[in-house]
């Protein structure tokens, strides 16, 4: 992966989804530069209502499709730490606890989900990140498009 520089600045922000819109605190937008082009990043910040508790929330989209969700760990806010399901390319289905996960995201803190989020967790692969930690949402995002041939 080549530079990330930061673009501009949103607050507040509203992500469409296919069905409706949602909308954030703010939104940093970033250009990175993967294999000498130029691709387009936001990664919006906000709150919702997630696994029976108000948490945390970021989705970071390259070229406006949402592509990593994460969210606040039961821990938020003594750790600032963020959680993400990892899922296979092309696909919303999750990776198991045994299955092994594509060699592009061992470079990543994968951990158990349900250890991090105790109530509604999810019994599979997860992926944690500090809250303040943009490059590695922004390395991660860009791993999963890569294995999705997004890019």
């Amino acid at each position: 992966m080549g530079g990330i520089r930061l673009d501009r600045t949103e607050s507040p922000y509203e992500y469409k989804w296919p069905n409706e819109k949602e909308r954030f605190d703010c939104a940093l937008h970033f250009s990175a530069v993967i294999e000498g082009k130029e691709v387009p990043l936001t990664i919006a910040l906000g709150e919702r209502e997630a696994f029976e508790q108000m948490r945390k929330r970021v989705i970071v989209s390259i070229k406006k499709r949402a592509i990593l969700e994460l969210c606040g760990t039961d821990d938020y806010d003594a750790t600032g730490n963020l959680l993400c399901v990892l899922r296979k390319p092309n696909s919303e289905e999750m990776y198991e606890r045994a299955e092994t996960t594509p060699l592009q995201y061992w470079r990543f803190a994968r951990v158990y989900h349900k250890s991090y989020i105790k109530k509604g967790g999810y019994d599979r692969v997860g992926i944690l990140v500090g809250s303040d930690d943009f490059r590695t949402m922004i390395d991660l995002a860009l791993t999963r498009a890569v294995l999705e041939r997004m890019l």
